[in-house]
């Protein structure tokens, strides 16, 4: 490896990104953002690039990383992962379409209406399909592998089986 450089009278950039498993880049396209009836003021990433310095932005601090966080990532990730339900198979062998998210349109007396338009758990999704037990279940076994002849050890074994 090479020896570290002296520090020069150039200028530094902060890049802070956010990158998904799925899609790598947090971004919506501006087509997306007219698709879903959004403000044209949505922002289409979540990438902000700084020039720190007394002469120009300032310095990156808490408060920026939380303005990015509310302003950009959340909002940007809330429209996009939204596209994507999962699904599973049925007991006749049907492909069933898993939503992801609450819908908006839950009666008041519902007992998940305060979860509205927002992502269901893990525990939602089983629940929905009767496979949440009473006695509740880990999230993970504490074990590096789940024994294949106990079905409902934890949460990702039964998701996976």
């Amino acid at each position: 490896m090479p020896p570290l450089c002296k520090k020069g009278k150039g200028k530094a950039l902060i890049v802070s990104e956010f990158l998904t498993e799925t899609h790598g880049h947090l971004t919506i396209t501006p087509a997306k953002i007219n698709e879903l009836n959004l403000s044209p003021t949505f922002p289409q990433e979540a990438c902000i690039i700084v020039k720190p310095g007394k002469n120009d932005d300032g310095w990156w601090n808490a408060s920026d990383m939380l303005m990015q966080v509310s302003n950009k990532a959340i909002p940007i990730f809330a429209q996009t992962s939204r596209l994507h339900d999962g699904w599973f198979i049925n007991e006749q062998g049907e492909q069933v379409t898993q939503p992801m998210i609450f819908p908006n349109d839950l009666p008041l007396d519902d007992d998940n209406y305060i979860f509205r338009d927002q992502p269901k758990g893990i525990q939602q999704v089983l629940c929905e399909h009767k496979l949440w037990p009473n006695s509740g279940l880990r999230l993970k076994c504490n074990k590096n592998y789940c024994d294949p002849s106990v079905l409902n050890c934890c949460a990702h074994h039964l998701l996976s089986a």
